[in-house]
C-alpha cells in the first residue's frame, strides 16, 4: 500500500518544478561518458565469437581486470581472490546462503540503507544493530560494539563509506574491527560501492593475519554509472582463500545469473576508469561545495555533519510541531521538493528531525531547492 508521501511525489512527476532530491540513481545521460564505440566493438567481437563456457567464479580477463585495479589501490590481489556476481545485492545473499549455519545474526549500521534488512530476512538471519554516532561524525563506537556480539553473531556489515550519512570509517576504528572478527570468527563484509566518491582510502592488514576472510563487495552500478548492466562482485581477503572461494563458488554455481556480456566489459571498462568517473566526481564536488556553503550560512536552522564521502546528506532540523513524515509532505505540498524522512534509514532522535536526500542532481536543481527548503523551514516551521 503506498503510503501518502508516495502518492504526492507521484503526483508531481510531470510537474515541471518539482524536484526530486531522492533519486540516486546513476543511470544518467550526462555520465554516460564511455565512448559507445568501444561497447558496439565489444559487442560485435562477442557475437562473432559466441559461446557459453560458464565459469563459477566468472570471466578470468574479468578477474585480473579487478585484480589489477586493487593492487592499484594498495591492496594485495590476484585473480583468484574473486567471485563476479549480478549484483552486490545477489553478493550478500551468495555469502549468508553460503556461510550462514542457522539462527545466525549480522551486525548492521544505523542508520542505514533499508535493504541489509530486507536481504537478512529473506536469508532468516536475524539483525541486531550498531549505532553511528551523529555526535562523532558518525563513527561506530568499538566499545558499544563489541558488547553486542553474542554467540550467535557470525556477520558484520560494514558500508563504507555509509548511505546515507556519507561518514568514512577511520583506519584505527577499521583496524579495531578487523581484530574484533578474527578473534570472534565473524565474517566482515566491507560494502564499498560508493568507494569511488571519496578522498579517503583504508589500508587492510597482511594477509597472514586474516584467519576468518573478510568479503569486500562493489560492483559496476556506481563505479561506472551503469547499475542496468548488472554486474558485481565479492573480492575475499584471507591467509587462505581456497576454502572460502571454494563454497562460494558451489553457491554461485547454482545462479550464474551475471551475463557473459557484462563481464567481457570489465577489463574495457577499468582501463577508461578516470574518464568514465570525471564528470560525477565533477558535479559531486560541486554539489557539496554548494551544500557546506548552504548549511554553513543557515547552521541556526539545520543540523548538519558534512558531507565529503558518498552521494547523500543527512541533515537534522530541530523537533518542532511538524513531525519528520509531516514535515516532507508538507514540504512536497508547498514547494514540490522530495527528500526522505530520517525514520526511513532506522534513526530517530530525541531533540531533532532528521532528513537525507542525494545530491547526483544538477547544482541548479540542488540550489534550488535548498533554497526552497530554507523557506518551507523559515516559514512553516519556526
Amino acid at each position: 500500500m503506498f503510503n501518502q508521501i508516495t502518492l504526492l511525489s507521484e503526483a508531481l512527476i510531470d510537474d515541471s518544478d518539482f524536484i526530486n532530491l531522492t533519486d540516486s540513481n546513476f543511470a544518467r545521460k550526462e555520465f554516460f561518458v564511455l565512448p559507445k564505440q568501444l561497447i558496439k566493438k565489444q559487442f560485435n567481437k562477442y557475437l562473432s565469437n559466441r559461446k557459453y563456457e560458464p565459469t563459477a567464479t566468472g570471466d578470468i580477463n574479468a578477474k585480473i581486470a579487478l585484480a589489477k585495479y586493487y593492487n592499484g589501490k594498495g591492496i594485495t590481489a590476484d585473480k583468484s581472490d574473486y567471485i563476479i556476481t549480478a549484483s552486490t545485492s545477489e553478493a550478500y545473499n551468495i555469502i549468508f546462503q553460503t556461510f550462514s549455519k542457522g539462527f545466525d545474526e549480522a551486525l548492521i549500521p544505523s542508520p542505514s540503507y533499508p535493504l541489509f534488512s530486507y536481504l537478512l530476512k529473506f536469508n532468516r538471519i536475524s539483525e541486531s544493530k550498531y549505532t553511528l554516532n551523529k555526535d562523532m561524525n558518525w563513527e561506530i563506537n568499538v566499545k558499544e560494539f563489541e558488547d553486542q556480539i553474542t554467540k550467535r553473531t557470525h556477520f558484520l556489515i560494514l558500508i563504507n563509506p555509509n548511505n546515507p550519512t556519507g561518514s568514512f570509517i577511520p583506519q584505527k576504528v577499521f583496524d579495531e574491527l578487523i581484530k574484533i572478527c578474527q578473534k570472534n570468527k565473524i565474517f566482515m563484509i566491507l560494502d564499498e560501492v560508493f568507494s569511488p566518491y571519496t578522498n579517503q582510502m583504508l589500508t587492510f592488514p597482511p594477509r597472514k593475519l586474516i584467519q576468518t576472510p573478510i568479503f569486500v563487495l562493489n560492483g559496476i552500478s556506481k563505479m561506472f554509472a551503469l547499475p542496468d548492466l548488472k554486474v558485481g562482485w565479492i573480492f575475499v581477503y584471507s591467509s587462505d582463500n581456497s576454502t572460502a572461494i571454494d563454497k562460494l563458488e558451489t553457491t554461485n554455481d547454482v545462479y550464474l545469473n551475471c551475463t557473459t556480456f557484462s563481464q567481457s566489459l570489465i577489463p574495457i571498462l577499468m582501463d577508461n576508469l578516470s574518464e568514465i568517473q570525471a564528470p560525477i566526481i565533477k558535479r559531486l564536488a560541486n554539489n557539496r561545495k554548494i551544500i557546506s556553503s548552504f548549511f554553513k550560512s543557515n547552521s541556526a536552522s539545520f543540523k548538519f555533519n558534512g558531507c565529503d564521502n558518498g552521494i547523500h546528506v543527512f541533515f537534522g532540523i530541530k523537533r518542532n510541531r511538524l513531525d519528520e513524515e509531516r514535515f516532507v509532505i508538507e514540504l512536497l505540498k508547498a514547494e514540490k521538493v522530495l527528500i526522505h524522512p530520517g525514520y526511513f534509514y532506522d534513526f530517530e532522535d530525541k531533540s531533532y528531525n532528521w532528513f537525507t536526500f542525494s545530491y547526483l542532481i544538477s547544482p541548479k536543481a540542488l540550489t534550488l531547492a535548498l533554497n526552497r527548503i530554507k523557506k518551507f523551514t523559515t516559514n512553516f516551521v519556526s
